[in-house]
């Protein structure tokens, strides 16, 4: 008596580290009841070993112990029956690392490497899942921890080991460039009529030739009123009349010359059109 199995993590092997001192008992009543007789002198010899019955994970597995006798040829050893666990080993995922990146708002990490696990001994051990990796913020930095999940571990000793994602990845994210983006164009302004001088475009058709012959008309220089006209009205062509336009309409801007002269003048497409019984308008 007095040993008892040792838990343990998975290695392998079957062996057992025993934990306590062994020890007999005297006092026996009977041949059967583990003990020897108060009457004779009985020691331990050799030395205790302890095994599992197989080298897989589980609970409470029975431990057999050899390796003992007894130095009392009226005797033989009977080894107390005990357990232990085998707790899974830890199987670090490894041959990865993180790309560097541009921020971009997310936690998304680019993995780069073939993931594997290196087993113990011969244990048949491979790499299972689909990993992926996250960035442990968003922001930029440099040596910023990358977290890694989704591997998994499949193969005849799988059941064996408890797969460590990969650790100790770190990248970095640097700032993302700004464009500058031209402000929009201003919207374009509608098509202007040209504007006309009225004053020198009505002395050099009207007034300057018949000046040069007869000065004396210049004294019934009339008034001259411009105002708006509510609609464009349609003119008739004439060789006064300015270049065509899209439609024989009249730009809405009209002149009357007062004093008694009568006709009104039109503006036309930047030029004039002189009423007929205008053009001698200084007889």
């Amino acid at each position: 008596t007095g040993l008892v199995g040792a838990n343990k993590v998975y290695n392998t092997t079957l062996v057992d580290a025993l934990s306590g001192s062994a020890a007999l008992t005297n006092g026996a009543a009977s041949d059967t009841d583990g003990k020897y007789y108060s009457a004779d002198t009985v020691g331990l010899t050799g030395t205790p070993a302890g095994a599992f019955a197989d080298k897989n994970v589980g609970n409470a597995k029975t431990v057999a112990i050899t390796g003992l006798g007894v130095d009392n040829t009226n005797y033989t050893v009977s080894h107390a029956a005990t357990s232990a666990d085998i707790s899974k080993a830890d199987l670090t995922v490894s041959g990865l690392t993180a790309n560097n990146k541009v921020y971009d708002t997310t936690v998304a990490a680019t993995l780069v490497g073939t993931a594997n696990v290196a087993p113990l001994a011969s244990d048949v051990v491979n790499m299972g899942g689909t990993g992926s990796g996250v960035f442990a913020n968003p922001n930029v930095g440099t040596g910023i921890a990358v977290i890694v999940s989704g591997y998994t571990l499949n193969g005849t000793d799988a059941d064996n080991y408890a797969i460590i994602q990969p650790t100790g990845l770190k990248a970095d994210i640097s700032a993302a460039p700004v464009v500058p983006v031209d402000p929009p164009a201003p919207p374009a302004s509608p098509q202007q009529e040209p504007v006309i001088s009225v004053p020198t475009q009505l002395a050099s058709t009207v007034f300057s030739p018949r000046a040069e012959t007869r000065p004396d008309a210049l004294h019934l220089l009339p008034t001259i009123t411009v105002f708006q006209s509510s609609t464009p009205e349609p003119v008739a062509e004439d060789s006064t009349s300015a270049p065509e336009r899209s439609s024989n309409t009249v730009v809405n801007t009209m002149m009357t010359i007062g004093g008694g002269m009568g006709p009104s003048l039109q503006i036309v497409s930047g030029g004039m059109t002189l009423p007929t019984n205008m053009v001698n308008v200084n007889e």
